[in-house]
């Protein structure tokens, strides 16, 4: 009885073992099936055009009018926050 309890139950961990090294052999080939298809160029590679050939002044007048921008809304902010700040009530009981 305790014997064949014993082969059973190697039997059931034989059979784990065998279904996880299964899982394992499957992820393998799919990850090789993926390895192959990254290792064949799907299309040619195209270089950047080079940043002299850009228009360089367009590009400073963009870059200037974002800096503006940025310069615009922090003031705004800054503003909104002294605002904010102007507005609290000093004489509330807490703040005594």
């Amino acid at each position: 009885m305790l014997a064949s309890a014993a082969v059973v139950f190697h039997a059931i961990l034989l059979k784990g073992l065998v279904n996880r090294g299964l899982e394992v052999l499957h992820q393998l080939d799919r990850l090789g099936n993926k390895l192959e298809s990254l290792q064949q160029p799907t299309a040619p590679f195209e270089l950047p055009e080079p940043a002299t050939r850009v228009d360089t002044i367009s590009l400073l007048r963009t870059r200037m009018q974002y800096l503006s921008e940025k310069r615009k809304k922090r003031a705004a902010r800054q503003h909104k926050l002294i605002e904010s700040i102007t507005s609290i009530k000093i004489d509330e009981g807490r703040f005594k």
